[in-house]
């Protein structure tokens, strides 16, 4: 019986810490899309910002930490929970947050280098328009 709440104890560790790295993505992709840098100390509403989220996760992965320890141990803490945890978190962050930073990176170049192009094609339209309309006059 102990083995078995020792490996559910252990699965469901694993689990809360791929879904904390889940959140960690869920905070840190906006900051890639709208570019806000980790360490911005000149723009106090970025630093604000950057606190509170990180605050929002530290209050969520105690959250998951309790429900793991409570579901997976009848609330009993086990040290092997917190490890599980940090191994599942670094095995997010290495395998699924790597690729889903990237992707998002990569989506922003992309969507960067359209609008420019698109912007580049409006003013050349507005500008053959405008000597038209001249020619006309």
């Amino acid at each position: 019986m102990w083995t078995q709440t020792i490996f559910r104890l252990l699965a469901l560790s694993l689990s809360g810490g791929i879904l904390c790295g889940i959140l960690w993505d869920l905070f840190s992709i906006p900051r890639i899309i709208f570019g806000i840098p980790e360490s911005d100390t000149g723009n106090k509403l970025h630093t604000l910002v950057l606190f509170m989220e990180d605050l929002l996760f530290c209050f969520f992965c105690g959250l998951v930490a309790i429900l793991v320890l409570y579901y997976g141990n009848d609330g009993n803490i086990r040290g092997i929970a917190f490890i599980g945890m940090s191994a599942g978190f670094a095995a997010y962050r290495v395998t699924f947050g790597a690729l889903a930073q990237m992707c998002t990176k990569r989506l922003c170049c992309l969507v960067s280098r359209i609008c420019s192009k698109l912007s580049r094609f409006c003013k050349e339209l507005y500008k053959k328009h405008k000597k038209e309309k001249i020619k006309e006059e």
